[in-house]
């Protein structure tokens, strides 16, 4: 299988390009390739016109729908992909847990995407019973892409809208936090404040 890494972001509300933050003694992006590089044949990173990762061992693809958000990455990303499947990881969640991936893509064989699903209440400050999904840290089949393609074309850019078109299994908070107690598999840094975030979790789990 191969792993697709989503460097598209235009990290607005950073201020800097996320996926070349010093983190871990290294980039973000390697930080989290880093973590599950072991469990893949090839990574892919899909990244914007203009962006590139030339110190990383890795196939850069610029988006085939040009414009066209995370959608758009996934797609590029699942399109270059030698295998039929990939897992695709957005580049700022650093605590991407290697074993919470491979029970996903042990999940794999019999459907086109597996997809965690978060109860509000576990994982978000929101209203309980609210459910959220987690795109970006999904196994996805080759047979996506159409329905992809589809959304794309019609310059719907939500990834969640070909859901109801294919076969997921959804991955729920038990089944999740049976692997990542703290579920930070799904942290992601998206402000100055979560980076300051995200640096005290890594001491904490190095042991202080």
């Amino acid at each position: 299988m191969d792993l697709v890494i989503l460097a598209g972001g235009r990290s607005r509300r950073m201020g800097s390009a996320k996926a070349l933050l010093d983190f871990n003694r290294t980039s973000l992006i390697e930080t989290v390739i880093a973590r599950i590089r072991h469990l893949f044949d090839n990574v892919i990173i899909a990244c914007a016109a203009g962006n590139s990762f030339p110190h990383i061992d890795a196939t850069e693809v610029k988006d085939i729908y040009p414009d066209s958000g995370s959608l758009g990455g996934l797609h590029a990303g699942l399109s270059a992909a030698n295998s039929d499947r990939i897992f695709a990881l957005a580049c700022d969640m650093p605590f991407v847990n290697p074993q919470l991936v491979s029970m996903l893509i042990g999940r794999s064989s019999d459907c086109d995407a597996v997809v965690p699903r978060t109860a509000a209440e576990s994982a978000h400050n929101d209203k309980p019973g609210t459910m959220y999904f987690e795109p970006l840290h999904a196994v996805y089949s080759k047979t996506c892409l159409p329905h992809m393609e589809q959304l794309l074309g019609s310059g719907n850019l939500k990834i969640l809208d070909f859901f109801d078109r294919v076969n997921v299994d959804f991955v729920d908070t038990g089944e999740i936090q049976a692997v990542d107690s703290q579920m930070l598999s799904f942290f992601n840094i998206n402000t100055p404040e979560d980076f300051e975030r995200a640096k005290e979790l890594l001491a904490k789990e190095r042991g202080g």
